[in-house]
């Protein structure tokens, strides 16, 4: 695992006690294992409630659902705007009754 995705680990290891709502992770940032991420979250009782929103470029629809069934809560473009990136965040992190 590389040095980046190590310290995010490690951040994330110390956010038990008051982890995040939201992690925005980029598929593409350079020595950055975001599946290795999501995965360390989700097999992490007292982090898996984290919304896990991958940046992404365009996908296709079966690459969109794979990145779903991976354990990612949503996604977004790089070519989105701040508006768009707020509108998934709250989508992500909507309460359903």
């Amino acid at each position: 695992m590389s040095k980046p995705s190590r310290a995010i680990l490690g951040q994330a290891q110390s956010f038990r006690n008051l982890p995040p709502h939201v992690l925005l992770v980029s598929l593409l940032a350079e020595g950055i294992d975001a599946m290795g991420i999501c995965k360390y979250i989700r097999a992490n009782e007292d982090l898996r409630t984290i919304k896990i929103i991958a940046l992404v470029n365009q996908l296709s629809d079966s690459e969109s659902a794979a990145l779903l069934q991976k354990g990612f809560d949503g996604y977004v473009p790089y070519s989105t705007d701040g508006t768009e990136v707020i509108k998934r965040i709250e989508e992500a992190t909507a309460i359903i009754y």
